[in-house]
């Protein structure tokens, strides 16, 4: 197998293997609502305010952009 060949295998492996789990933990409905509205928007307000809050708030500082439109 080329080294190609095993970085695209790789990738279509593991494609199917990530998943997205919550850091803290979800116990019950309260947990899970203290994440999402109307609270949400107050972390929203505070970036708006702070842009740089975007690293500590979000997952903006944990991610990769990938252009799917790019010939290589």
């Amino acid at each position: 197998m080329t080294l190609r060949e095993e970085a695209l295998q790789n990738h279509w492996v593991i494609q199917r293997e990530l998943g997205i789990q919550p850091k803290p933990p979800v116990r019950d409905a309260g947990d899970f609502s203290s994440a999402h509205s109307p609270w949400a928007a107050e972390v929203w307000k505070a970036i708006h305010h702070q842009p740089d809050a975007v690293y500590p708030y979000t997952i903006k500082g944990n991610t990769v952009a990938v252009n799917r439109h790019v010939e290589i």
